[in-house]
């Protein structure tokens, strides 16, 4: 059995501060020691609950050598999620953008996008990455971040184990478990979600997928429409239609670098 594990930062215990300013503070160091304990934990829950191997993508940096020994590091921009898979695991995760009290909530990009509608449906960095796993048959067991993400795990994806390690009052107040605990709740949930693995459902879209990005800015909706198939729907939003969540997802990924040039400023 093979697992995949989407890492991110915001929805780590203790993290209540984006990353540029962690880094400014000099704080940024101890984050991304949580965010590894953290993956360790749901690393070691879910090997002991029978997986055979667990990869993990990095989206931010890991203290390498602190790595569960056992798991396996994927680098790439591209997800590497495929059909070999039995279960997507999601730690450290954030609620999308807009969502009430959550911590650092956000949809890629926390300076130039407003909102992401996939079919019709807002979703943010979790609804996106889940579609596209569903598309190769591979379910998404275990959500483990704020309890907005939380939340909007159980009403996108209907059935998945949750583990709230933090609670929001705001986007950048709240309460949080310690590291020590929330690796102990990450654990037993890892070991929750393969155990039940067989009661959860894939999420369900219908292609073609239709895929609107709202931009802040005028300026970045005009480049990004640049890109091949795609559109503008009004002066703030491009519109991506296509048959697969690969291509849908490589264009999230294309205007990913357009954002890259502009959220630097």
């Amino acid at each position: 059995m093979k697992i995949y594990i989407i890492q991110d930062l915001e929805g780590v215990a203790g993290v209540f501060d984006w990353a540029y300013d962690l880094k400014r503070e000099g704080r940024l160091t101890d984050a991304c020691a949580w965010m590894t304990e953290e993956i360790n934990a749901a690393v070691s829950g879910a090997l002991a609950a029978g997986a055979d191997e667990v990869f993990v993508h990095e989206a931010h940096a890991f203290n390498f050598d602190r790595l569960h020994p056992e798991m396996k590091l994927v680098r790439s921009e591209k997800l590497e999620i495929d059909s070999s898979f039995s279960a997507l695991f999601f730690v450290g995760q954030h609620a999308m953008a807009g969502a009430e009290n959550g911590i650092l909530n956000h949809s890629g990009s926390s300076r130039s996008i407003v909102n992401i509608l996939l079919n019709d449906r807002p979703v943010g960095e979790l609804g996106l990455i889940a579609a596209y796993a569903a598309e190769e048959g591979v379910t998404t067991a275990l959500v483990c971040g704020d309890d907005a993400v939380c939340r909007e795990a159980e009403t996108l994806l209907g059935s998945c184990e949750t583990v709230p390690v933090k609670w929001g009052t705001g986007q950048h107040t709240g309460t949080s478990l310690s590291t020590r605990q929330s690796c102990k709740e990450i654990h037993s949930g890892a070991e929750r979600a393969l155990a039940r693995l067989k009661d959860f459902k894939l999420l369900e879209l219908t292609p073609p997928y239709q895929l609107e990005i709202e931009y802040i800015r005028t300026d970045v909706a005009d480049e990004c429409s640049i890109i091949p198939g795609i559109s503008l729907l009004d002066s703030r939003t491009t519109l991506c239609t296509a048959q697969s969540m690969k291509e849908v997802y490589n264009y999230y990924l294309c205007q990913g670098l357009v954002l890259r040039r502009v959220d630097a400023y």
